[in-house]
């Protein structure tokens, strides 16, 4: 019997011809694939990884995305991982997150505090962003946005469609009326180091999606490119737990701390509070510096000059992060075209009304008009 993460060969059997090939088993390939599936679109989700993420990563669910989890019947499920708002409506500028606070910004002012749970500091400045993040959710939309990590998000995504963890993309071709996919599928109950048995085979799908992130193997293959800006930040993100810092940061509860003292300047992620979750993501100045140049020394101390004095912690993975600014490029051969992904188009009127009126009609999006497409 196979465990829900693993590669059943039955599976592999059945998805050979497919409707749609979505590759990619992170939040938007699974969200996918679990629409067209409600449609009943023969889909499969191909994922390299041999099982969901263990690190964090990202950890802010928009209220937009929360109605299309509504949509696929996830969004109860995400919500009740997210921990209560007091924990995370703060951002903190601090010395470090137990020592010295030098403001706070409250991003849900309009939402009352629960009691018992102070969001100041004495000594510390308090600050309101220009927006109210619930204020704005609440007049555009039945949900509010969450604070869930990634690695808690997909395995609930996970179980709307399946996934098929160990399978990796090689190639693709097209042809007439399908897409060839030469896969590769790899025995993920196997401990061996090197993967496990191997197994390649081809998939035809009359359509294919790629899910699969700024390295996307899938987007080699078929010619598309990422436009824009090279690397914006070089990041290293330490992913550690330690339930004493918690219990220290009761009475200073935030998403995020913003540390500055002499030995560190750093951002720590509070991504759950009750169960004692951070990251730490320490800058990098490449390429001057390499993630290979900082030793495990140098990251505990880190580590204890962000918590300050209640630093006991155990760091579970460090892993380097870039934050980019490019933007992938859709194409589709048979027309001869190639269109843009990720453009947000229309004026700001139209698009916090998630409508779209044509140019002629649009007076609010300046000279150019609204060019929002639904």
């Amino acid at each position: 019997s196979h465990g829900p993460w693993t590669l059943a060969a039955a599976a592999v059997a059945a998805a050979r011809e497919l409707d749609v090939a979505v590759v990619g088993g992170g939040p938007t390939g699974l969200v996918i694939a679990a629409l067209l599936r409600r449609s009943g679109v023969r889909v499969a989700a191909l994922e390299r990884r041999a099982g969901p993420p263990a690190h964090p990563q990202a950890h802010f669910v928009s209220a937009r995305t929360m109605e299309v989890l509504s949509e696929v019947g996830a969004a109860h499920d995400v919500r009740a991982l997210c921990p209560p708002l007091d924990d995370w409506r703060a951002f903190r500028y601090c010395m470090s997150a137990s020592g010295t606070q030098l403001a706070v910004s409250d991003h849900f002012p309009s939402v009352p505090h629960a009691p018992g749970t102070p969001l100041q500091v004495p000594g510390a400045a308090y600050t309101t962003p220009l927006m109210d993040t619930a204020g704005d959710e609440t007049e555009m939309s039945a949900w509010r946005s969450v604070h869930v990590p990634l690695h808690r998000l997909v395995p609930v995504l996970a179980r709307l469609s399946p996934v098929e963890y160990g399978t990796e993309v090689l190639g693709a071709r097209e042809h007439e009326n399908c897409v060839e996919l030469t896969v590769l599928h790899r025995d993920v109950d196997s401990d061996s180091l090197g993967g496990g048995r191997c197994e390649e085979s081809t998939i035809r799908a009359r359509y294919v999606v790629g899910a699969d992130g700024s390295s996307s193997g899938l987007r080699a293959a078929v010619g598309a490119r990422l436009e824009g800006a090279g690397p914006l930040a070089s990041l290293l993100n330490v992913h550690f737990r330690s339930r004493r810092l918690s219990v220290a940061l009761r009475d200073r509860k935030a998403m995020l701390y913003f540390v500055y003292n002499p030995d560190v300047v750093a951002v720590m992620v509070a991504h759950d509070m009750r169960s004692g979750d951070y990251v730490l993501q320490l800058p990098l100045f490449g390429p001057a510096q390499s993630p290979a140049e900082i030793s495990r020394e140098e990251v505990v101390a880190a580590v204890r000059a962000a918590c300050g004095a209640h630093a006991r912690a155990h760091a579970h993975a460090v892993r380097p992060a870039v934050c980019g600014g490019k933007l992938g490029l859709g194409c589709c051969r048979r027309g001869g075209w190639r269109r843009r992904r990720g453009a947000a188009g229309g004026c700001q009127w139209h698009r916090r009304r998630r409508q779209w009126r044509p140019r002629r009609k649009c007076g609010r999006g300046g000279p150019r008009g609204c060019d929002r497409r639904p």
